[in-house]
C-alpha cells in the first residue's frame, strides 16, 4: 500500500530524486548580471539568488562553517563507533574521563578494553577492565572503570548497529545537511514527524566480520542459479514482489511488540513493488523517481535481504513497523505485524494511513529474508 505524503517514514531510497521546485522565476533569472538566479523565492528550489548566483537560503553553503563542522563531527563519531551513547566493547581503545576525585591520576590515560564487569547498583551500566598504555619499560597496569568514565577513541571492528537522534531544534537546512553528509559516510538518515516536531535520526548498519580470503589456486565453484518462483515466467502472472521474512526474524519481530491476544498476526513480508523486480510498478500507478525504479530493478529473485526496524505505527486496526535497508517504491516501506479481528491484510494496510509513525525505541532489530515474487498477494494470516 502507499502511505500518504504526510507519513513519518518516507522512502530514503528516493533521497536523490529530483526535488520539488526549481525556482518559479527561473526563466527571468537567465538575464544575467546581478539578477542571475533571481527568479522565484526558491526556498524549496533555486533560492533568491541575486548576487549569490542563485544560492538561496536552502543552499548548504549558507549554513555556517562552524555548524557544519559540529554536525559532521557527530556523524563521523557514529560512523566510527564513537557516538556518545556507545557502550565500550572488548578491543576498543578508550580514554579515561574521571570527573570526580582522581587520586591515581588516571584522567586522560588511554588503554584497551580487555573485559567487562557485570553491572551493579554502584556501577550503573557496568564497568570494564582496561589495560593502560604504558611507556616502554613500565610494568603493564590494568584498572577497572565504569562505563560513564570511558570515552571510546577507536572502536574495534566490526561495529554493531547503532543510531544517533538529533534534536527537534535542528532547522530544515541543518537536517538537509545531515541527510547529505550521512550518505557520504555510509550512514542511513531519515526524518520523522511534522512541523515543529520534525527531527532526524542517522543509522549505522551493523558491519559484517571480514571473511578470510579465498585460496586463488582453488577453482571457483559455480553457484547454481536460484530457482524461479511460481509465475516468474510471465510478467502478467506476478502480482507483487518483496521480501519474505525468515522464521527467526518473524519470531523476533512478534516478540518485540505487544499484540492483543485476539488479533491476527502477519509479520511475514515487505512489499517492494507491484509486478516483477525487472519491471516494477507502484500500487497506485503514481509517478516514481527513476532512481527508485533502478534500485528495484537491481534486485535479484531469491537473493538474501536484511533490513532494520526504524519506526512503529500502532493503531486501533493495525500494527506495523517501518524499515530501512531494502529499496521499495512505496513512500513508506513497512511490514504489517498484526491486524484487528476480521480485518483483512488490505484493510489493515489501508488503516495505517491515519496512524502516527514514531521512532523505534526498542532494542536494535534486524530482519532477514529472501526476495520473492507472488502470483497473488498473500492474504492468509498466521495465528501465533
Amino acid at each position: 500500500m502507499e502511505a500518504d505524503g504526510s507519513a513519518a517514514f518516507p522512502n530514503p531510497w528516493l533521497a536523490h530524486a529530483k526535488g520539488r521546485g526549481q525556482g518559479k522565476g527561473r526563466e527571468k533569472g537567465q538575464k544575467g548580471g546581478k539578477d542571475r538566479g533571481k527568479g522565484g523565492k526558491g526556498g524549496k528550489g533555486g533560492g533568491k539568488g541575486g548576487k549569490n548566483n542563485g544560492k538561496g537560503p536552502g543552499d548548504l553553503e549558507s549554513l555556517p562553517q562552524e555548524r557544519r563542522e559540529d554536525l559532521m563531527s557527530q556523524l563521523q563519531a557514529l560512523a566510527q563507533g564513537r557516538e556518545p551513547q556507545a557502550v565500550p566493547r572488548v578491543g576498543d581503545v578508550v580514554e579515561l574521563r574521571i570527573l570526580g576525585g582522581d587520586r591515581l591520576g588516571l584522567h586522560g590515560r588511554r588503554g584497551t578494553v580487555r573485559g567487562a564487569v557485570p553491572a551493579s547498583n554502584s556501577l550503573l551500566g557496568g564497568a570494564f577492565t582496561v589495560r593502560l598504555d604504558c611507556p616502554e619499560g613500565e610494568e603493564e597496569k590494568e584498572v577497572t572503570a565504569s562505563a560513564s568514565d570511558l570515552q571510546i577513541m577507536e572502536a574495534a571492528l566490526p561495529l554493531p548497529e547503532a543510531s544517533l537522534l538529533f534534536p527537534k531544534t535542528l532547522t530544515g537546512l541543518e537536517r538537509k545537511f545531515v541527510h547529505a553528509s550521512a550518505e557520504t559516510l555510509g550512514l542511513i538518515s531519515q526524518s520523522f514527524g511534522e512541523g515543529a516536531e520534525r527531527y532526524i535520526t542517522a543509522f549505522r548498519p551493523a558491519q559484517k566480520a571480514v571473511e578470510p580470503a579465498e585460496d586463488p589456486t582453488e577453482p571457483e565453484a559455480k553457484q547454481p542459479e536460484a530457482p524461479l518462483s511460481s509465475g516468474d515466467q510471465a510478467v502478467a502472472s506476478v502480482d507483487c514482489s518483496g521480501v519474505e521474512l525468515d522464521a527467526e526474524s518473524r519470531e523476533r519481530l512478534l516478540d518485540s511488540i505487544t499484540v492483543p491476544g485476539d488479533w491476527q498476526t502477519f509479520a511475514d513480508r515487505l512489499l517492494v513493488c507491484r509486478g516483477r523486480f525487472s519491471s516494477p510498478r507502484d500500487r497506485d500507478n503514481r509517478s516514481i523517481a527513476e532512481e527508485a525504479v533502478a534500485q528495484v530493478r537491481g534486485l535479484h529473485l531469491e537473493a538474501s535481504a536484511e533490513m532494520r526496524v526504524a519506526t512503529l505505527a500502532q493503531g486501533d486496526q493495525a500494527i506495523a513497523v517501518g524499515v530501512l535497508g531494502v529499496p521499495a517504491l512505496d513512500r513508506n516501506p513497512h511490514v504489517l505485524v498484526a491486524a484487528a479481528p476480521g480485518r483483512s491484510r488490505v484493510d489493515a494496510l489501508a488503516s495505517l494511513r491515519s496512524c502516527r509513525w514514531v521512532p523505534w525505541t526498542g532494542a536494535p532489530l534486524l530482519l532477514r529474508g529472501r526476495l520473492k515474487q507472488w502470483e497473488h498477494e498473500p492474504e492468509a494470516v498466521s495465528e501465533r
